[in-house]
Order: C-alpha cells, then structure tokens, then sequence
C-alpha cells in the first residue's frame, strides 16, 4: 500500500510565482505531510516554476523533483487550459465542459495519461507528491479514481488537493481530501 499526493501548487503573487507568504506557507504544508506521510520519495511537479518551487519546498530537498515533461506527461492541453482559464476563472473543471465534447475529451484524455504515467512510475515509490494547476490535478485525480464527481465539482486553493491510498498495483482504494488549514 502507498500513498500519492495531488496537490496544487502554492500562493501567489500578481507575477504569478510564489509569494514570500506563499513560501513560509508551503514550508509548514510540507512540514505537516512528513508528519502525516514520512518523507516522499519521488515528486513530479508542471513544469510552472512556481509549481517546480512549491514541490521543492514540501519536500524539503529530500528526494528528486521531475518536470511533467521529463517523465512524459502532456503539455498539449496547456493551451485550451489557459484559454478557458482566460473565459471561465477558477472554477470547478465540470464547468469548463461547457465548452463542449471536445474540452471535456481533452481533460480525459490528459487525466488518463497523466495517471498512467504517475500510477506506473510510482511503483515503489512511497510516498509520492504531484504538484500542479488548479484545472489539471482534477483531470488526473478523476482519472485515477475513476470517481470523477470527486474532483470535478471542487476547486482547490493554493496547496489543496487530494491523497489517494493504493494498492501494490497502484489502484485507488482510498481517496482522502487534504486541506492545509
């Protein structure tokens, strides 16, 4: 049984990176996930530096950190993320489907191969962190859980997401949600 963290990434500022306040914050999430989880053996992290930060901080230097990129997940949903980021705000990822089929394909599409990425290179490996965007973790956690109304309904603050317990075969068999505060 293991243990993988989906979280989005931390505060913050009008530039887009981490606050100093989004720091200090992370440093005490991450301290609370060592309490709660031991030290993470494996993280990957969007490629975003202020996601590359905030899985560099909750980790506290203890294990390697990989871009999406490097480890093969998709970066080609990026560009309909941001345009409908642009439309729609921060909004629970069922009401980007408005959009139409196509949107909707795009986020299964990207949740499913993002979890068959992570699910496959976190065999033993545990525990493991994701770190990530507001609209794409619910894609991947729906993915993994097979439950997608979990994850398609909320949207995560800053440092918000979910912990999912697995099998050896890094199925899901429990899916817990993780708030900071």
């Amino acid at each position: 049984m293991g243990t993988i963290v989906l979280l989005r990434h931390g505060p913050k500022g009008s530039d887009g990176e981490l606050t100093l306040e989004g720091k200090i914050f992370c440093r005490e999430v991450g301290k609370k996930l060592m309490n709660e989880h031991g030290q993470f053996s494996w993280a990957v992290s969007s490629p975003e530096k202020r996601a590359v930060e905030t899985a560099r901080i909750l980790t506290m230097g203890y294990c390697p950190i990989q871009k999406a990129k490097e480890v093969g997940i998709p970066e080609k949903e990026m560009a309909t993320v941001l345009e409908l980021f642009g439309k729609r705000g921060n909004a629970p990822l069922v009401n980007y489907f408005a959009e139409g089929d196509e949107v909707k394909q795009k986020f299964d599409d990207y949740g499913n191969e993002g979890w068959g990425i992570i699910a496959k290179a976190s065999i033993g490996r545990d525990p493991v962190l994701v770190v990530g965007h507001e609209v794409l973790l619910p894609a991947i956690a729906a993915a993994a859980t097979n439950r997608g109304n979990i994850a398609m309904t909320k949207t995560f603050k800053p440092c918000e997401g979910l912990i999912l317990s697995v099998d050896e075969n890094n199925r899901v068999t429990a899916v817990q949600m993780f708030k900071p505060y």
